[in-house]
């Protein structure tokens, strides 16, 4: 049977703890016979991914990529509080966004915050609209 830590891929763990723990506990429950393990309702073949649960590994790659998709959005929401802080007053009430709002929407928190009160996301409108039919 292989063991989970024999993976040569090129993922790390977390620390040398992790490591170590993840090792122990793959061991541990590989020296179980199948009738220990059915007793807490595994087998064998559960207990790469019950590993794996424990303590996740992740790839240098992934890290990449998500340091990566975090620039880029960083970047965007940027260049959007600038195309924001061109507008003048008028036009930001008319989207529903005080001038008071672009700083956090250049550090990315306005939808977050905003989300269920603004109605750019088209809360409100089919409201408005089924109230004055009625």
């Amino acid at each position: 049977m292989k063991n989970i830590n024999d993976d040569k891929s090129h993922r790390i763990t977390l620390s040398p703890g992790a490591w170590f723990r993840r090792s122990r506990l793959s061991a541990e429950l590989n020296s179980m016979d199948g009738r220990m393990l059915g007793d807490i309702g595994i087998t064998h073949s559960d207990i790469p991914s019950i590993v794996e649960r424990a303590y996740p590994r992740f790839s240098i790659m992934d890290y990449v990529s998500n340091l990566i998709d975090k620039l880029v959005e960083v970047r965007q929401n940027r260049e959007a509080a600038l195309e924001l802080a061109s507008f003048d007053d008028r036009m930001l009430a008319d989207m529903g966004i005080y001038r008071s709002d672009i700083p956090s929407i250049s550090k990315g928190y306005y939808s977050k915050r905003h989300a269920s009160a603004s109605p750019l996301m088209g809360y409100g409108v089919a409201n408005d609209d089924h109230q004055r039919a009625a």
